[in-house]
């Protein structure tokens, strides 16, 4: 589960930078800042061996950003999964 609290003062919705299963474009020249938690469960739900990196990808009409995300995705998780590198891995999948 990813929390996102987003904390810059007197932000407005046309500013942009809403979340909308991604994130559209910050349109005026002002910070916006967010403090993002992530929780992870030590086991799956479903009783298996399982692991994911977190996923990027473009807008709708950025076809170039959301090609990207899918190939940069697919790499960071073959690296983890066959490789055994990722970010915290002591601390999320190979503790015991």
């Amino acid at each position: 589960m990813n929390l996102l609290y987003y904390i810059s003062r007197d932000w407005r919705d046309e500013y942009g930078g809403n979340f909308e299963h991604s994130v559209n474009p910050v349109v005026v020249d002002k910070n916006r800042c967010c403090i993002s938690n992530y929780y992870f469960s030590k086991a799956c739900p479903e009783e298996r061996d399982y692991y994911h990196v977190t996923s990027f990808v473009g807008r709708p009409r950025q076809p170039l950003k959301r090609l990207w995300g899918c190939v940069d995705n697919f790499m960071r998780q073959w690296i983890a999964v066959n490789l055994k590198i990722s970010r915290g891995k002591s601390q999320a999948r190979f503790s015991t």
